[in-house]
């Protein structure tokens, strides 16, 4: 069933809006969700309770490295002078012994580099 425009949509904060575009707008959501879930559910008690997760989830990640703290993957990939997708194969739950070697190995090369500048 479709709803027209007009028609006055109340939300669980007691809230009335004019319009399914209203409800949409002052709730961030597209018409076609408020017009699921009034079809759906017959009110707007479960809008905005998706799977959706605020908040960027690509946001870099403070990254320990044998006890050598980075402000992310990309920094700690930089100094290892490696490519990211490596060290997350590196650093991944499931690296095999020989990659974590490889890491350890990169580390102390960085580090010894470093030590010496």
């Amino acid at each position: 069933m479709t709803h027209p425009l007009y028609v006055r949509t109340i939300d669980t904060t007691n809230t009335v809006h004019p319009s399914i575009r209203a409800a949409a707008r002052a709730h961030g959501v597209s018409r076609r969700t408020v017009a699921y879930h009034l079809d759906t559910y017959g009110d707007l008690s479960r809008l905005g309770r998706g799977k959706a997760r605020p908040g960027c989830q690509n946001a870099s990640k403070a990254t320990v490295i044998f006890g050598r703290e980075f402000p992310s993957r990309v920094a700690a990939a930089k100094h290892l002078g490696i490519s990211v997708s490596q060290l997350k194969r590196w650093i991944h739950p499931n690296a095999s012994a020989a990659m974590r070697d490889m890491l350890m190995a990169a580390m102390m090369r960085a580090e010894s580099g470093r030590a010496q500048a």
